[in-house]
């Protein structure tokens, strides 16, 4: 699932403007130029978009007790492993995006 917006960065706009109206800015000036429209600089906050947040508490409320009851019952260590090391998504950028527009 794709959301229907693109995440723009000052260099792109920078692209845009030269290829549209003949117009060379440096970067700086239009991050100054989005300011003023309104847009700052912020960065996606990454969450599963798959996430469902009943199968969520469901885990937490009955599957992960049962696994942690287990896990003592057997003198075992639980561990968990983040992959966000191995992002295939992985964004380390800004864009511009409207003052109004909050990330949820």
């Amino acid at each position: 699932m794709q959301s229907g917006f693109a995440l723009w960065t000052r260099e792109m706009v920078r692209e845009v403007i030269r290829r549209e109206f003949g117009v060379a800015l440096s970067v700086v000036s239009v991050g100054r130029l989005l300011r003023k429209l309104g847009m700052s600089p912020q960065r996606p906050l990454h969450r599963a978009y798959q996430q469902n947040p009943e199968a969520v508490e469901r885990w937490k409320n009955e599957e992960y007790p049962a696994i942690r009851a287990q896990a003592e019952a057997e003198g075992a260590t639980i561990w968990f492993a983040d992959e966000a090391g191995i992002r295939s998504d992985y964004h380390a950028g800004t864009c511009a995006v409207p003052e109004s527009r909050v990330w949820a």
